[in-house]
């Protein structure tokens, strides 16, 4: 009932530690509330997971999507932020430093572990 005022245990949530990380604010789309969550699941920003929120009986979360990064451009390393406010949608990811090399790299990498 007030900031400063007495609270009360309503629920517990479990959830998966690797996209526990917000990739931004919860936001109103299509009269539906929606969560952006980073994918960290062996390493930082490896996409954007978009979950869907219910209020019925407490908070629920369900995947509707996700936002992979373009392996194939200079900004393929990984998508960690996604806002959308004012019919403005800002996406945030990492750039390789190297293109080329890295490209190259990550392909003698995913090689070696098709075994």
């Amino acid at each position: 009932d007030s900031l400063c005022g007495e609270y009360k245990h309503i629920q517990t949530i479990e959830n998966n530690m690797n996209v526990e990380r917000g990739a931004g604010s919860i936001f109103e789309w299509n009269g539906k509330l929606i969560r952006p969550a980073q994918n960290c699941e062996g390493g930082y920003g490896l996409s954007t997971i978009i979950y869907e929120l219910s209020c019925n009986n407490g908070i629920h979360e369900k995947e509707i999507g996700r936002i992979e990064p373009d392996n194939s451009s200079y900004m393929g390393l990984c998508l960690h932020t996604l806002n959308i406010k004012n019919n403005l949608c800002v996406i945030d990811g990492q750039e390789y430093n190297h293109y080329r090399l890295s490209r190259f790299l990550k392909a003698i990498s995913n090689y070696f572990k098709r075994g």
